[in-house]
Parts: C-alpha cells; sequence; structure tokens
C-alpha cells in the first residue's frame, strides 16, 4: 500500500507573503516550490494570477 503525503494547508496571510516574495524577485519559482513544499508550479501560478487580478490571494475553502 502506497502511503500518500498530506498537502501543507497555508493562510491567506502566507500565501501572499509566499507570492510577494516571488514578485519581488527574492526568489525564483522552483526554489520557492521546493521552500514551501508546494507540490506543484501550477499552485504558485494559480495564486500570483489571483494576486493580480484581485490583489490578493483568495480563500477557496468552503
Amino acid at each position: 500500500m502506497r502511503k500518500t503525503k498530506k498537502h501543507k494547508v497555508y493562510s491567506i496571510e502566507e500565501k501572499n507573503e509566499i507570492v510577494k516574495e516571488y514578485l519581488g524577485g527574492l526568489s525564483r519559482r522552483n526554489d520557492l516550490i521546493r521552500k514551501y513544499d508546494l507540490g506543484s508550479p501550477s499552485v504558485l501560478k494559480r495564486w500570483v494570477n489571483q494576486v493580480k487580478v484581485y490583489g490578493s490571494v483568495m480563500d477557496r475553502r468552503g
């Protein structure tokens, strides 16, 4: 039986800080993905798009 890895749940503030670090040029995308264990580049891309459109990461949780 294969064990699955539970992903970390980030707060809105944490997500915004990660995006700020990326957009500010402080870290490269792949470095942030590894540093924060985001699992996939699409996660960071989604957060960046939300910040560009809405000014902040949106909370999509129920």
